[in-house]
């Protein structure tokens, strides 16, 4: 029988301990215990004391941040942590002390059940080396994922007349929602196509392709560099010279591609 995972979270803000246990109930098939915390003291006192499994815990609280929290535990005594911020400058400091995640608030549903995953696979393989006859915990029964299309390499466009064109999204480094159409862009030429952004979106790889914001995606092998400006937005700097923006929603979603 599988053993319940405890689960402390450690937030000085209440609607933010209800959404995250919120998000941690309406993952299927949970066996978990949650315990909270107020501040760092407080975060501290239940780590050692309760010995977390998994730690969340936000990086500004009164008393300790949660940098310091982490710091006085000892190895051994250090359950997987991801740290909440709504601040990425500390985002290096948690990976270096092997945080299994780092989430910038506000975050999505998805993108913390991407967290979610991340730390049940570390706890799977921990479990693992400590007893191999052990079956492995996990938040989520094992379930036949759906049959995924193949994503798309090539693409048909607006030609002259009624011609149609194949595109090679290899060729596309922006793709941009104009209307009941989107336009791709080449270093040569723009194509149309009739569609919305979010179907299109749908069938690229997530390798290839990232969602800037509601109207743009780009191919992320023509991203040169990324600044951060305020309030959690960003300018995605391209090899051709071109600025974009990235919204801070849409970094939430999927900044934990790059670490910034």
């Amino acid at each position: 029988m599988c053993k319940p995972i405890r689960i402390l979270i450690a937030e000085d803000e209440r609607h933010a301990r209800d959404k995250l246990k919120h998000f941690l109930h309406k993952l299927e098939d949970n066996d978990l215990q949650i315990r909270e915390a107020e501040d760092g003291r407080q975060a501290l006192e239940e780590a050692l004391s309760w010995c977390p499994h998994i730690l969340i815990v936000d990086i500004h609280m009164p008393h300790l941040s949660g940098l310091e929290v982490i710091h006085q535990l000892s190895e051994s005594e250090r359950p997987l942590i991801v740290f909440t911020t709504a601040y990425e400058e500390y985002a290096l400091k948690a990976f270096e002390i092997d945080a299994v995640d780092y989430l910038l608030k506000p975050f999505s549903f998805d993108r913390f059940s991407v967290t979610v995953d991340r730390v049940m696979e570390r706890l799977h393989f921990l479990q693992g080396l400590l007893d191999p006859n052990v079956e492995p915990t996990g938040l989520v029964t094992p379930r036949e994922e759906p049959r995924r299309e193949p994503y798309l390499t090539r693409i048909s466009v607006e030609g002259p007349g009624r011609i149609k064109l194949f595109l090679s999204l290899n060729e596309v480094y922006l793709i941009k929602s104009a209307g009941n159409y989107c336009e791709f862009f080449t270093s040569e030429a723009s194509y149309l196509r009739r569609g919305t952004l979010k179907n299109i979106t749908s069938r690229l790889s997530s390798d290839a392709f990232l969602r800037l914001n509601r109207s743009e995606v780009v191919q992320i092998s023509h991203i040169k560099g990324i600044e951060v400006m305020a309030h959690g937005d960003a300018l995605v700097n391209l090899y051709n010279g071109a600025q974009l923006k990235w919204s801070r929603h849409y970094r939430a979603e999927n900044g934990g591609l790059f670490e910034i």
